[in-house]
């Protein structure tokens, strides 16, 4: 079976409003790998008149898809790393996660450099003309690209990325979390630990899992490390050579590979992990 590719660049389609993100994300941390479960959970945010067709397949799963917190299909549906986090931020009832994780699709999708910085104030028409320009650039301009900006901003204003003032766009500085390398290394040793299969040998464990679990554990502790900043680091542990880590080629379809020196890995062993 083809599945439809997510969209790559510009503005990405959320439909579902940004009031229910959390929710959604909650209700498929306590079903996943139970598709009917989820989808249950889900119809009952919404009323009564509200179809699966619109509401779960509609909004829900290409939203959470586009946002890049959902993995797994049919009955795979899981939470990724950063779905995983955004859990735990809306268990802490903070914004912070989610602000993170936009600002980062902002990057990834190129469409943050309408701020033309970290701080800026823009008026809510030249923000919603510059959006829709880029759009155009990317050859993805439909009768629905202002909603889908409109949305967009939505998402931003509701996890606090910007502020809306009279008719005006303010983007405040979103500070950092940051976390030494030795820190990092020790709780990605120690989620590998956790982990692995207690087997003889290098067992393997699919990175995205360290990845949230390394996550969830430093999050304990106020530091928010989304995917993205967990590659990048693992990145950095691969460069030193301190951790004897290998890499392990995908066996299958995954949707989130860790990309190494132009090859692209889903697993990761660590060598003698007990005694590192």
């Amino acid at each position: 079976m083809i599945r439809r590719p997510r969209k790559a660049g510009g503005i990405p389609v959320l439909k579902l409003p940004p009031a229910k993100l959390n929710d959604v994300v909650l209700a498929l941390r306590a079903h996943e790998y139970n598709r009917d479960g989820f989808k249950f959970a889900v119809m009952d945010l919404f009323a009564s008149d509200k179809v699966e067709k619109s509401v779960f397949r509609g909004m829900a799963i290409p939203t959470l898809r586009a946002l890049g917190l959902l993995t797994g299909f049919e009955a795979e549906l899981h939470l990724s790393c950063d779905g995983a986090l955004l859990a735990a931020g809306a268990d802490a009832k903070t914004t912070l996660v989610a602000a993170h994780l936009l600002v980062e699709l902002e990057s990834t999708l190129q469409i943050q450099g309408i701020w033309n910085g970290r701080r800026t104030t823009k008026s809510t028409t030249t923000v919603v003309a510059a959006l829709c320009d880029l759009e155009a650039k990317s050859g993805s301009v439909t009768s629905d690209t202002r909603a889908r900006v409109r949305r967009w901003l939505g998402y931003l204003e509701h996890f606090g990325v910007i502020v809306k003032s009279a008719d005006n766009y303010e983007r405040p500085v979103l500070l950092e979390s940051n976390i030494s390398k030795k820190r990092f290394m020790d709780t990605m040793m120690e989620s590998y630990r956790t982990l692995s299969p207690k087997t003889i040998g290098e067992p393997t464990v699919p990175i995205d899992e360290v990845a949230r679990a390394v996550a969830l554990a430093l999050f304990e502790d106020g530091v928010i490390v989304t995917r993205k900043r967990f590659d990048q680091m693992l990145s950095e542990c691969l460069t030193s050579g301190r951790v004897p880590i290998h890499l392990h080629h995908s066996m299958g379809a995954e949707q989130r590979l860790f990309a190494w020196q132009g090859e692209s890995y889903q697993a990761m062993s660590i060598r003698r992990a007990a005694n590192a």
